[in-house]
């Protein structure tokens, strides 16, 4: 799938999850991404819903591969 300029789109950073199950993937911002997972995982998760990053997201260190905690 390509947007209307012709590049693709970026690759999705992270699964949204309510509880054990993933909901849908979701695309992280470039920046600041461990305080945007923070604040979300902070409002969100009283309705059970939290996000999980399952890659590394070069713009911000803080976040690593969930395969890279092994």
């Amino acid at each position: 799938m390509t947007s209307s300029s012709g590049s693709m789109p970026p690759p999705y950073s992270a699964v949204l999850r309510k509880g054990e199950e993933e909901v849908g993937p979701i695309r992280l911002p470039e920046e600041n991404v461990a305080r945007f997972v923070e604040h979300f995982d902070l409002i969100y998760r009283r309705v059970g819903m939290t996000i999980s990053p399952t890659m590394i997201v070069r713009a911000d260190p803080t976040i690593v591969s969930q395969q890279d905690n092994r």
